[in-house]
C-alpha cells in the first residue's frame, strides 16, 4: 500500500495532536494528491479535508476528486477501500465524515472547462465485523457541499 503524503497532511496531524480544532474551524485542513493500490491497480484522486462546525455527529468532510491523470479505477469503483485508507492515513474515523466524491471537467482528459460538476455524499457505517458498510449515496449540490465545509470548499 503506497500513499503520498503532503506538508498539509502532516500539518493537519500536528493540529489534531495540540488539541487546536476551535482554530481550524471553516478552513481546509488537507489538500493533497492520494495514490493507492486497489484491488487490481495503482489509483490517484485528490483528497481535501474540512471542519465543519454545523454538524456534531459528522463534524468533518473529505472532498475525492476524481482526476483525468487516475490510471486506475475509479474513485467510487473502489470506495469503501479508499475511504478506508485516506481515513487511516488521516486518523479520521470514516463514519465521523461526510465523504464527497467529485467530479467535473478536471476528471476527463481533454474535456472543456465547464461549471458542470457532480457531487455523491457518502456516508459509512461499521458493520459487526469492523468492515466498513456499502456507501449510503445522495446527490447534492454545491450549495450543501458549502454548508458541510463551513463555506470553506472552493
Amino acid at each position: 500500500m503506497h500513499t503520498r503524503l503532503s506538508i498539509s497532511v502532516l500539518v493537519f496531524l500536528s493540529l489534531v495532536g495540540a488539541g487546536t480544532a476551535a482554530t481550524a474551524s471553516a478552513q481546509m485542513l488537507v489538500d493533497t494528491t492520494f495514490t493507492w493500490r486497489g484491488y487490481t491497480s495503482m489509483s490517484e484522486c485528490r483528497v481535501r479535508l474540512y471542519r465543519s462546525a454545523e454538524s456534531v455527529q459528522r463534524p468533518l468532510t473529505v472532498v475525492l476528486d476524481e482526476l483525468s491523470a487516475n490510471p486506475g479505477r475509479s474513485t467510487l469503483d473502489d470506495a469503501p477501500l479508499l475511504v478506508e485508507l485516506v481515513a487511516r492515513t488521516l486518523r479520521v474515523e470514516p463514519d465521523s465524515a461526510f465523504w464527497i466524491f467529485h467530479w467535473g471537467g478536471f476528471s476527463f482528459a481533454g474535456a472543456a472547462p465547464s461549471n458542470k460538476e457532480l457531487f455523491l455524499r457518502a456516508t459509512f457505517r461499521r458493520t459487526a465485523s469492523g468492515r466498513l458498510s456499502t456507501p449510503s449515496l445522495r446527490i447534492v449540490n454545491r450549495a450543501a457541499l458549502h454548508e458541510y465545509t463551513d463555506r470553506a470548499f472552493r
